[in-house]
């Protein structure tokens, strides 16, 4: 039997799902694969940068964006000598075809197939943001990945371990001379390589980018689901990137298995 609350919303919510979907292109609006080709010469990589887009958070005069550095920041982060067993790299969790998030998985599992808190959040347009991961502990995408290849369940590495496993390969100090101008191979740039890359993964040609560009235009299921969306989850899933990059209670209970206490983690206020 259906029950009465299903029948009566199934397409209202059908509705919200079909615009949903067209949202959330990042399978094919992400900036094309950089195949790690290093050049003699560097040069800037042209970020893609959508005029309905907020102001660009990140600081490019810190950390300028170049067609080597983005290179060798890919070659890192499908790299599993970042964790401590060589097995665990950040595309291991953030897989592309799934919008770069650990899918399938209630929760993302790390070395030694160690569970975690939460399932690995999605990491496309984060030039735009200022606060990162799924409790903004992080404020820096510079140091975003510090936090996956230190964490026990996650990477379970060090700097200092990643850096001698670098430094045993020849590729890689000659991807780190062309990126930043000579062999040395540190922690800083290592974590700013991994930013240029994240840089390039700009989600910004799905159905409701072209609609928004006056491409194309939405269905009338489609424009009924924007509605409903507008209506009732814009009040937090706001704006171009669909966040206000707040913070809220859902009322979700505790779940002593992954011992999430969310937002606390980071304020130590209830």
């Amino acid at each position: 039997m259906i029950n009465p609350f299903q029948q009566c919303h199934r397409g209202r919510f059908r509705s919200l799902w079909i615009f949903l979907v067209f949202i959330s292109g990042i399978l094919t609006s992400c900036s094309n694969e950089i195949e790690g080709e290093v050049f003699e010469e560097d040069t800037a990589y042209n970020v893609e940068t959508p005029t309905y887009f907020p102001a660009l958070a990140f600081d490019t005069d810190k950390n300028p964006v170049t067609v080597n550095g983005v290179a060798l920041g890919k070659k890192l982060f499908y790299e599993g000598k970042l964790s401590r067993n060589n097995t665990i790299s950040c595309g291991f969790c953030h897989i592309q075809e799934y919008a770069f998030t650990h899918h399938g998985h209630p929760v993302s599992h790390g070395i030694d197939d160690k569970l975690g808190m939460r399932n690995a959040p999605a990491i496309q347009n984060m030039a735009w943001l200022k606060n990162y991961t799924w409790d903004g502990v992080s404020h820096n995408l510079d140091e975003r990945s510090l936090v996956p290849i230190t964490t026990d369940f996650e990477m379970d590495s060090s700097i200092p371990e990643v850096i001698s496993k670098l430094n045993a390969d020849a590729n890689y100090k000659k991807m780190f001379k062309s990126a930043f101008g000579d062999d040395t191979i540190n922690g800083e740039r290592i974590l700013k390589a991994l930013s240029q890359f994240m840089v390039t993964m700009v989600s910004a040609d799905s159905k409701y980018d072209q609609v928004k560009n006056g491409k194309a235009s939405f269905t009338n299921e489609e424009s009924q689901g924007k509605t409903l969306f507008q209506n009732k989850c814009a009040g937090c899933h706001s704006g171009e990137l669909f966040t206000d990059e707040s913070y809220r209670n859902t009322g979700m209970y505790y779940n002593s298995q992954y011992d999430d206490r969310g937002r606390y983690r980071v304020t130590l206020d209830w």
